[in-house]
C-alpha cells in the first residue's frame, strides 16, 4: 500500500511539474511570437525633404499593421536639422508624425555645423549630442534601423 501511495505521489508531482513547465514554455513562445511582439524602428535622415518619407514610413508601420510598430524614431543629422526649425515648410508633416507617435531626435553636432540654434527648433524634439552614436545605440538594443 505504501508503494502505491509513493508511486501516486511521484506521478502527481511529475504531472504537476510537466504541466507547469508546459504552461511556462507556452507563455514564452507566445511572448516571442512575431505576430504578437511590437518592434521598434529608427530612420536616420540627412536631408530636409527626407522627413516626408520618414513620417510616411512611420505611419505605415503602425501598430495595427503586420509590422507591429512599437516605437518609431526619426534621427535627424546633417542638413536635415533645418527641417525642424519653427515655421519650416515641413512643420505640418512633423506635427502629423508626432500625433502618430513618432519621436524625433536631432543631432547636436549637426545643429552646430549648420548654425541652427536649439532654441529655434519646434517643441517636442529631443537634441542628442551625436546622432550617429545614438543610432548605433538603438541598433545595439534591438531597433531595426534604416538610413535614407
Amino acid at each position: 500500500m505504501k508503494n502505491i501511495k509513493s508511486t501516486v505521489g511521484i506521478m502527481a508531482f511529475a504531472a504537476f511539474f510537466f504541466f507547469h513547465t508546459f504552461v511556462s514554455m507556452a507563455q514564452t513562445i507566445e511572448t516571442q511570437d512575431p505576430e504578437h511582439t511590437s518592434k521598434n524602428y529608427a530612420v536616420l535622415i540627412s536631408q530636409p525633404n527626407h522627413v516626408v518619407a520618414a513620417v510616411d514610413t512611420g505611419e505605415t508601420l503602425s501598430a495595427e499593421s503586420k509590422f507591429q510598430r512599437g516605437e518609431f524614431v526619426i534621427m535627424a543629422c546633417g542638413k536635415s536639422v533645418e527641417a525642424f526649425v519653427m515655421g519650416s515648410e515641413f512643420s505640418e508633416v512633423i506635427a502629423k508624425g508626432a500625433e502618430a507617435g513618432i519621436k524625433y531626435r536631432i543631432c547636436g553636432m549637426s545643429l552646430k555645423q549648420f548654425k541652427v540654434a536649439p532654441e529655434s527648433l519646434m517643441e517636442g524634439l529631443e537634441v542628442v549630442p551625436n546622432g550617429l552614436t545614438y543610432i548605433f545605440e538603438l541598433k545595439r538594443i534591438g531597433y531595426t534601423t534604416l538610413e535614407l
